[in-house]
């Protein structure tokens, strides 16, 4: 009886042995199966989900960096915009460093009138400005009741535009108005047309739209003369008995720089 009680329990830890065994080969295979077969299938999704969904799904980011990067571009312009305005604020106070200067201005108004700067009563230059832009050098001065008034370029010095008059009240000066002329020779037309051209330094082969005119102007006779040469327009009055130069305007049609 005692030996037969023995066969059950063998059979038992046996049958218990295998079962332990089985289990332990279930949880060996599912952990073969976790560790190698499903990294396999995390690998086939991410090879499927390169397709259409991924890319559907990579356009989103990638629209939003491209609405950034369009703001940054927009903001950038700005940038630009504001850092324009500036540098042409910089290159308006840079280009008044070429100009040539007011004494220059003055020199080259001086030269043009055959006038020394201790002969004249009063002497002012200043940079005229037009529409917020300098423009050129207004050059005013006047020797004895002689008036002059000059436009010179603010770069290079040339006349842009220029006037006497001999007959100026004096109001800057010691200048008086010319007297009353009753008598006397009259010079002639053509001599008072070859002395506006000699002033003007330019030839009668040059001139378009010649006028000569005799006239009277605060009783005294003038001739009065207008002509065009190249893109520069002369006005003159000339006396007409001494042939003295009274007031001469000349202006240049391209005067304003762009």
């Amino acid at each position: 009886m005692a030996g037969g009680s023995n066969k059950p329990k063998k059979g038992l830890i046996i049958a218990g042995a295998l079962a332990a065994a089985f289990g332990m080969g279930l949880l060996a295979y599912h952990e073969l199966n976790t560790r190698v077969l499903a990294p396999t299938r995390s690998i086939i999704m991410r090879n499927e989900a390169s397709g259409p969904r991924q890319q559907e799904e990579e356009a989103v980011p990638k629209g939003e960096a491209g609405k950034e990067a369009e703001s940054d571009t927009q903001e950038r312009a700005e940038d630009v915009s504001v850092g324009g305005a500036g540098m042409a604020a910089e290159g308006d106070a840079a280009g008044e460093t070429s100009f040539i200067g007011e004494e220059s201005a003055m020199e080259a108004a001086l030269a043009h009138a055959n006038v020394a700067q201790e002969d004249t009563s009063y002497l002012e230059c200043h940079v005229d400005y037009e529409d917020g832009r300098a423009k050129c050098y207004d050059v005013e001065f006047q020797v004895g009741n002689t008036e002059y008034e000059y436009e010179i370029d603010l770069y290079d010095g040339s006349i842009l535009e220029s006037s006497m008059d001999a007959n100026a009240d004096g109001r800057h000066g010691n200048g008086h108005k010319a007297a009353a002329q009753t008598d006397g020779t009259y010079i002639g037309g053509e001599a008072a047309w070859a002395k506006a051209l000699a002033h003007a330094g330019v030839g009668e082969s040059e001139v378009t739209g010649k006028e000569v005119e005799l006239d009277g102007d605060d009783g005294r006779m003038v001739y009065e003369i207008e002509f065009d040469a190249g893109r520069t327009e002369y006005e003159y009055e000339i006396d007409a008995v001494s042939g003295e130069i009274l007031k001469w305007d000349e202006k240049r049609r391209d005067s304003q720089r762009g």
